[in-house]
């Protein structure tokens, strides 16, 4: 009855007919693993995580559970245990493609990019999944392939169009390629279907773009929202710059300043430093 639930959506109901089932007898197995998922689309990750746990102890040559399993634990923040689970779904099943595009994710979460390019392969396999076609154009960004990213990401979005992540990614790739224009179309897709996707990262590559295409306003307004989610030491550098060609002198000595403070003398910023040092030398009275 309550796996029955979980599947109409009813998930009150499905955890309280499961809670039930359980107080009548510890080991009613299933009844765990359909409350483990109930609570799982409610939010409550932990509670899910210790059910699936128990599950799992009963039933561990369950392939899907594991799936279900490790999701639970990558939402907890316990990447390395999702991974070890994912691996064992996979053993299980291993025609079972989204443990290989979420294990991918993982992946690339780590910073593991080669495995994470071998599992979206794997699942690409099975067919055109736009998850794995999205998760490998991400690979393919992070690794500075941006061509191979582009042609991914579009796919991803040409097939699921109300994906935000493709959006987001396509639309960083974009500006690093020069397609400024496309790279603004991308974001304001992404604004539409889920604003705030992308953080600061993105109203930077938005800002930026702007102000490569000369539209120096926009560039500010952008770069305000920016330093508004987080100020970071780039985002008065780059607001800095496009205060000075917009010809606004104070607030470009004041930005370029603040990130010279912010940075003192990281020579991995070489380049910025010596520039906001020459800017700030032609400011002077």
């Amino acid at each position: 009855m309550s796996g029955a639930q979980g599947a109409l959506g009813r998930y009150g109901e499905c955890i309280e007919n499961a809670s039930k089932a359980i107080e009548m007898n510890g080991e009613e197995w299933l009844a765990y693993s359909s409350r483990a998922f109930c609570y799982t689309r409610i939010g409550n990750v932990a509670a899910a995580t210790a059910d699936y746990e128990i599950y799992l102890s009963q039933s561990a040559n369950d392939s899907k559970a594991w799936y279900s399993y490790a999701i639970s634990q990558s939402d907890m923040g316990d990447l390395q245990g999702a991974m070890d689970s994912y691996t064992r779904s996979l053993e299980l099943d291993p025609s079972y493609y989204p443990a290989n595009i979420n294990r991918g994710l993982v992946y690339t979460d780590l910073g593991r990019y080669n495995e994470a390019l071998a599992d979206f392969n794997r699942a690409l396999e099975s067919g055109d999944i736009p998850a794995a076609y999205s998760g490998r154009g991400t690979v393919y960004y992070w690794l500075k392939r941006y061509d191979e990213a582009i042609s991914d990401l579009e796919l991803a979005t040409e097939m699921m169009p109300n994906r935000p992540h493709s959006y987001c990614m396509l639309a960083l790739t974009y500006f690093e390629t020069g397609r400024y224009q496309d790279s603004l179309e991308a974001a304001e897709r992404v604004n539409q279907i889920e604003p705030g996707c992308g953080g600061n990262d993105l109203l930077e590559k938005q800002a930026r773009s702007h102000y490569a295409l000369g539209d120096y306003e926009q560039a500010i307004l952008y770069m305000n929202k920016a330093l508004a989610v987080k100020p970071y030491s780039l985002g008065y550098y780059y607001r800095g710059i496009i205060f000075y060609d917009a010809g606004k002198k104070e607030q470009a000595i004041s930005d370029l300043n603040q990130f010279l403070s912010y940075i003192g003398d990281d020579m991995a910023y070489g380049s910025e430093i010596a520039d906001a040092k020459r800017r700030l030398k032609q400011l002077k009275p």
